[in-house]
């Protein structure tokens, strides 16, 4: 989701999963005057049962880079995550990319990822009486929901790109150089 600074975000989520209820949060919106929209369930929202909808309103209030996941029980994990970025747009109407000079904006949203549903994962690896605590090695890393393998990036010789990275992760660390 791109949008620019102070416009009013409005998503619907529809709830097409059989048995479990979600809620989607905002992560690091203020929620100034919305916090009905935080999506934080048992706090700001009941959870949206399947085959439920709810749209989320709120500002968005300050440029950067963001993200949005599920936020009922492992969801964030298994895939329910996407990009939020806010533009700033100057008085002088002026955007980043024209105050700051680069050509691109490019958003990388990491994950790891594991073949089985992170509900399994957590029950085997930490809520199991002879658990280590050892967390479990993904199965693979993706960016932008897709399997990255190496990844690298097309530049051309005179452009400047900006590159945004969200850390979608949940168990593993990155280094990213």
């Amino acid at each position: 989701i791109v949008v620019n600074e102070h416009d009013w975000v409005i998503v619907k989520v529809i709830n097409q999963m059989e048995v479990d209820g979600t809620a989607v949060h905002w992560h690091g919106m203020l929620m100034q005057g919305t916090p009905y929209a935080d999506g934080v369930p048992s706090l700001t929202q009941c959870t949206i049962p399947p085959g439920g909808n709810v749209e989320y309103s709120f500002r968005a209030s300050h440029s950067g880079t963001y993200w949005y996941h599920g936020h009922f029980i492992e969801q964030y994990v298994d895939g329910l995550i996407g990009s939020l970025i806010i533009n700033r747009i100057f008085a002088d109407g002026l955007t980043e990319a024209d105050k700051y000079g680069y050509t691109s904006d490019i958003t990388l949203m990491i994950q790891d990822w594991h073949n089985n549903e992170a509900h399994r994962l957590v029950t085997e690896y930490f809520l199991t009486p002879n658990s280590t605590g050892d967390e479990p090695i993904p199965d693979a890393i993706l960016v932008n929901s897709k399997l990255s393998g190496m990844l690298g990036l097309k530049v051309c010789r005179n452009e400047t790109s900006r590159l945004r990275f969200v850390a979608a992760n949940a168990l593993s660390m990155f280094n990213i150089s």
